[in-house]
């Protein structure tokens, strides 16, 4: 699945507990998690973003459409 893909699926998502499927189906496990994340503490980092593949295109589209003052779009659905 795509970062795209993700982000089209988790904007269409209204139930909490869907996203939780959705993250237990596509994401990396507690323990996967919790390494990553201690990995990137020990290496000093401040922002510890997990799986950046998946967040960093959908925020940076999101804050080039905020910076760039422009209004939202409509989600394909």
């Amino acid at each position: 699945m795509t970062a795209a893909e993700v982000t089209a699926v988790v904007t269409d998502v209204a139930e909490p507990a869907s996203v939780e499927a959705l993250a237990d189906e596509h994401g990396p496990t507690p323990e996967e998690h919790a390494e990553r994340v201690f990995e990137m503490i020990a290496e000093g980092r401040y922002r510890a973003i997990p799986q950046p593949e998946q967040l960093c295109p959908a925020l940076k589209a999101r804050t080039d459409m905020i910076l760039g003052q422009e209004n939202p779009r409509p989600q394909p659905g």
